[in-house]
C-alpha cells in the first residue's frame, strides 16, 4: 500500500495504491488521523489505484467518516 498526501485549499486528498486489507488498514487509519491532526476536516480518498478493500478496511473508513461527521467534516471516497 502506498499513500500520498495532496493538500488542497479546503481539503486533503489521500491517493491510495494497492490493497486495503488487514495488513494495511491500520496504516490507512493512521494516515487519516494524521491529516485530521494537522487541521484537515475534509478528506478525499482517491481509490483509483486500489484493487481490493476488505471488511476491516471498510470498517476503518466508516470509523473515520463518523468521527469527521461529528465535527462537521467529511470523508469522501
Amino acid at each position: 500500500m502506498h499513500i500520498s498526501h495532496h493538500p488542497h485549499v479546503d481539503s486533503v486528498e489521500l491517493k491510495l495504491t494497492g490493497r486495503l486489507d488487514a495488513t494495511w488498514a491500520e496504516h490507512v487509519s493512521d494516515s487519516i488521523e494524521t491529516a485530521v491532526r494537522t487541521g484537515a476536516h475534509r478528506i478525499v480518498l482517491n481509490f483509483a489505484g486500489v484493487s481490493y478493500i476488505s471488511s476491516l478496511g471498510i470498517g476503518v473508513l466508516m470509523k473515520h467518516y463518523q468521527r469527521l461527521k461529528t465535527v462537521n467534516g467529511s470523508l469522501t471516497v
